[in-house]
């Protein structure tokens, strides 16, 4: 079979964790190919199945990202994760969504285009001092901002909106959430699933005295095991909607929370899966690939026709 590899000509060659996916998958006999999501002369014709790995950038122009999913699913390119999928999993309303299925998760505050007077009242009004900014499209910690609420203005919450605007009517989009003090003590867990099924669990903690755990702000990762009941209480922020009987991979990251997995984010997009860690698991997502590429490929699934019955709004 011949596969693409979905990257971005930002990154321009696969990253170490996605080489080890490609180099397993010509060692089970594949043929793969690199391709670029944001390269308007990349053609999607020639493979039997294109997986996305590392579309960077796509956070920083999400009409572009959307309008190269909407071609894909248009022209029935099968690509994993789905179309429909992705489209979901880019606007993180879907915290909201879990949070209405019941299933723990960060609190959020949603501000959805509201005149900037009217968004520091909202503001100014939730039961949290110290809080952290989200832009509603966002990766990697991208315009990420912790303030102390009394410090927000109307100016500040327009430039972390549209920076070097100066309209003062500005629409404010933004996901107020509390500041989780476990992330600094405890870390951030996440938890990689194939499919349904789970894979790894893997333990990032902040460093540098920072809030983020990403590696550019200090943070570390190392590889953990974990009880079964955390693995539960993680799957079922994969279940909404059966989501998981679609998906090729998924990240579920989140924290402890009084002894209860809280979800802060869904990675479905283009999660780092740390095969680096865990380099057996590869296997597991191969096998993965190999049942839904089996069973799936002449039946729309994943070209994107099957819709899993959620908002799609970017």
């Amino acid at each position: 079979m011949k596969i693409g590899l979905i990257n971005s000509t930002v990154r321009g060659k696969l990253g170490f964790d996605d080489q080890l996916l490609c180099d397993a998958l010509v060692h089970e006999g594949h043929i793969v190919e690199c391709l670029f999501w944001d390269d308007p002369q990349e053609r999607f014709d020639s493979c039997d199945v294109y997986i996305n790995r590392s579309t960077f950038e796509y956070h920083k122009t999400p009409e572009k990202f959307m309008a190269w999913l909407d071609t894909m699913e248009d022209q029935d390119i099968p690509l994993l994760n789905s179309p429909s999928i992705f489209k979901w999993n880019m606007n993180k309303t879907y915290l909201r969504e879990l949070d209405e299925a019941g299933i723990p998760t960060i609190p959020s505050l949603f501000i959805e285009d509201l005149p900037p007077a009217q968004a520091l009242r909202l503001i100014q009004r939730a039961p949290w001092t110290d809080i952290v900014l989200k832009p509603f499209v966002g990766a990697a910690s991208h315009k990420i901002a912790r303030f102390n609420k009394d410090d927000i203005t109307a100016r500040s919450l327009i430039n972390f909106c549209e920076p070097c605007c100066s309209n003062p009517d500005q629409k404010i989009n933004v996901i107020i959430q509390p500041f989780m003090k476990q992330f600094q003590e405890d870390g951030e867990l996440s938890l990689i699933f194939f499919g349904s099924e789970f894979s790894h669990a893997i333990l990032k903690t902040c460093g540098n005295d920072d809030f983020r755990v990403q590696g550019r702000f200090g943070g570390t990762c190392e590889k953990i095991d974990i009880n079964r009941s955390i693995i539960e209480q993680a799957a079922r922020a994969l279940q909404i909607n059966d989501l998981d009987q679609d998906l090729l991979y998924a990240r579920v990251d989140g924290f402890m929370n009084d002894g209860v997995f809280t979800v802060s984010e869904l990675e479905i997009i283009e999660p780092w899966l740390f095969f680096t860690e865990h380099p057996g698991s590869i296997a597991h997502f191969i096998k993965r690939m190999d049942e839904m590429t089996s069973t799936t490929l002449t039946s729309g699934i994943i070209s994107g026709q099957t819709a899993i019955g959620m908002e799609t709004t970017a």
